[in-house]
């Protein structure tokens, strides 16, 4: 049997289009009621948060850059809340070391055997933070685990768990103790943000939200004297929960959830006015006898057939997420396309060090005008 995205599921089981319709309209639901729960506590970052969830859809890795202190951590914790996915953060600093990411062989002191403890990367949503504090070695240490979903340590092979997403983040390369990372690992992040300062509007309800609290003071003063009467440890205030930096937020959907809408943004084709578009911009980037001399005098290396995959899976995964199909396709617009391609392009190509002044909003636009688009 022909397997066609719009009438069947992926085992080629007879679907309705209608029935389908349901389903989208149920991902996309839930995608956007998650959008506005992380808005509560990430302010003036909707187009960031939109593009983490469409990452997530997508399958893909996640790399935020920024200043300190524009949430991006908080971002992530967040998100994995909303997710309802097993979380783990890792701090990444120079003397981390790759066991401290992927386990290792520990003596069982009772029987005398060997046994593996797994590390941090064994969860379905990771933080890696700061990655681009730590040396080469531990970086190569995450390139099998953020492209094939495993690691291998002492010759064996552990499957991590589903899904598997690795969000990063880190501070600009010209801050001290950072470097670059290599090309190979910028490649297997799906997408990269770049974070910016809130407005003027957002910075006064920060400031409101983080200075505040919704303690009762004079149940505190209650627990205080009972405490002193009778030492009772849940009166006691140096163990209670610091309600003020609980987040607000509340669980969506969960990891069952995620993976079907995963498959569900695969299930369907993008439209060919899409896929033109998408492959238009990526071949007008890459240098070439085919190319405009600005791109030759100004691209050292254009974005490779991965970046078509990650384009595809993204824009898949927006339109999911607003719930658009037509005749069977997901449907997205040229102003859709471009306003994907940097956080899936920026980083899997290179501007030469001749031109210091040009940036890849340069070569976009310069593209765009190229394509009149």
């Amino acid at each position: 049997m022909k397997n066609d995205p719009a009438t069947q599921t992926q085992s080629g089981n007879p679907q309705s289009t209608a029935q389908f319709a349901d389903r989208v309209k149920w991902a996309s639901e839930r995608l956007q009621t998650a959008h506005k729960e992380a808005g509560k506590v990430i302010l003036d970052q909707d187009y960031m948060i939109e593009m983490i969830f469409a990452t997530m859809v997508a399958g893909g890795n996640m790399l935020a850059e920024g200043m300190p202190g524009l949430a991006k951590t908080l971002t992530v914790k967040t998100i994995a809340r909303i997710s309802g996915l097993d979380f783990k953060r890792i701090q990444f600093t120079p003397d981390l070391q790759p066991i401290d990411l992927t386990g290792s062989d520990v003596l069982n002191k009772k029987d005398n055997s060997w046994e593996f403890r797994k590390g941090p990367l064994f969860g379905q949503l990771v933080l890696a933070d700061e990655i681009n504090r730590a040396g080469q070695k531990t970086q190569s240490a995450m390139l099998e685990a953020m492209e094939e979903k495993q690691i291998t340590v002492d010759g064996t092979t552990y499957t991590l768990p589903r899904p598997f997403h690795v969000m990063a983040t880190q501070n600009p390369v010209d801050q001290d103790g950072t470097s670059p990372l290599p090309e190979a690992q910028s490649d297997r992040f799906m997408t990269k943000l770049v974070f910016e300062y809130p407005n003027r509007a957002a910075d006064k309800q920060i400031m409101a939200m983080a200075s505040g609290t919704d303690a009762n003071i004079e149940d505190m003063f209650r627990l205080r004297d009972q405490f002193k009467l009778t030492a009772d440890s849940d009166s006691d205030l140096t163990l209670q929960k610091d309600s003020d930096r609980a987040s607000p937020i509340v669980q969506i959907f969960d990891a069952q959830d995620l993976i079907i809408m995963q498959k569900m943004s695969r299930s369907l084709p993008l439209s060919e006015s899409a896929t033109n578009t998408a492959v238009d911009i990526i071949r007008a980037l890459r240098p070439g006898p085919q190319s405009s001399k600005f791109i030759n005098d100004n691209v050292a290396f254009g974005p490779s057939p991965r970046a078509l995959i990650a384009f595809a899976l993204v824009a898949k995964a927006r339109a999911l997420m607003d719930g658009r199909i037509e005749n069977g396709h997901l449907s997205l617009t040229k102003h859709d396309i471009l306003e994907i391609a940097e956080p899936v392009l920026a980083h899997r190509m290179a501007i030469k060090h001749s031109s210091r002044n040009v940036t890849f909003k340069d070569v976009m636009a310069h593209v765009k005008q190229e394509l009149k688009l």
